[in-house]
């Protein structure tokens, strides 16, 4: 399920917000994200938040990259 399919469940649900993790983004790239706001916009809902779901029990690099990814996207979002 795309992050596009997963707002439309959330808005047939009822819900006011969805949750997204970074982790299921196929880009960073400024396009790709304005998109997927786009989608997500049309399809009458709010992202309520974003997270990375990073398995702190189990350091690897993968999880790592994923909260710098995090943590980069929500700065960039706080400063644009």
């Amino acid at each position: 399920m795309n992050t596009s399919q997963w707002a439309l469940e959330g808005a047939r649900a009822g819900l006011d917000g969805i949750d997204l993790s970074v982790l299921f983004q196929k880009s960073g790239d400024p396009a790709y994200l304005d998109k997927t706001r786009q989608e997500i916009e049309e399809a009458g809902i709010q992202v309520a938040m974003v997270t990375t779901y990073p398995d702190f029990t189990q350091p690897t690099l993968l999880n790592a990259n994923a909260v710098s990814f995090g943590y980069r996207k929500i700065s960039s979002q706080r400063q644009g």
